[in-house]
């Protein structure tokens, strides 16, 4: 005998706890990938991002540190984000992390500029 059953489980997904697979496709957050630094000012840093499409929302979280300065945003997945209100001439250290619905993360990517 033969049962219809749902699919889902034939995808497997790393979680990030360790190298076991589980079934959910939602429990995998994907890095955000090819972030580029488009424009670096005196006091503000733009970011183009590729913006990742799954029928799942993401956001996207931007922490920022300099020996004297940090801050954070969190933004919905788009093309840019744009870092505002920076110190001129100090270097910083982006952290770009996405966030899935249920509060997943992916795996942090790092970029450093100086305004």
């Amino acid at each position: 005998e033969f049962f219809d059953a749902p699919c889902n489980f034939l995808t497997p997904h790393y979680h990030a706890e360790g190298d076991s697979f589980h079934p959910s496709q939602f429990d995998y957050v994907p890095p955000p990938a090819e972030v580029t630094i488009l424009h670096v000012g005196s006091d503000a840093v733009s970011f183009g991002l590729t913006s990742h499409v799954s029928p799942v929302k993401y956001k996207i979280q931007m922490d920022y540190t300099s020996d004297t300065h940090k801050g954070s945003i969190k933004t919905e997945d788009c093309g840019t984000v744009e870092v505002e209100q920076l110190i001129p001439g100090t270097e910083y250290t982006f952290s770009i992390t996405r966030i899935g619905e249920n509060g997943n993360q992916s795996t942090v990517v790092y970029l450093f500029a100086c305004t």
